[in-house]
């Protein structure tokens, strides 16, 4: 069959033929190195994705944990003690200088009964 073709033309085709086979070595190996790229590229990416969360997650739970571990120390029953101690003295001292201020601006004015009286509508 390739008896009748001149040397040329046998010579073009074994070098077309050569280019053809070499281009498509080339294209395969690209190829193939781009896929591996890829793969390692995807796997690397799922790795610092897990991480990132798993990082996210930890910062939750720990920022949980600490609001959690501050409303505990909130309501432990000595603190609520205190606050409640703490307001109703404040709100005993109040009382007591109000009743005290209407004392010292009536005690002369007013017989003891009236006084006495006065304070206690306050």
């Amino acid at each position: 069959m390739f008896k009748n073709f001149s040397i040329k033309t046998k010579i073009i085709l074994i070098a077309g033929s050569a280019i053809m086979i070499s281009s498509i070595m080339i294209a395969y190996s690209s190829i193939s190195s781009i896929q591996k790229i890829a793969k390692e590229d995807i796997a690397k990416l799922k790795t610092e994705a897990y991480d990132t969360k798993m990082n996210e997650l930890k910062n939750y739970s720990s920022m949980a944990l600490a609001v959690i571990n501050s409303y505990y120390i909130r309501s432990s029953k000595d603190k609520i003690q205190d606050e409640v101690k703490n307001y109703i003295d404040e709100q005993s001292d109040f009382l007591f200088n109000v009743l005290e201020n209407e004392y010292q601006k009536y005690k002369d004015k007013l017989p003891k009964q009236e006084l006495f009286d006065l304070l206690k509508s306050i």
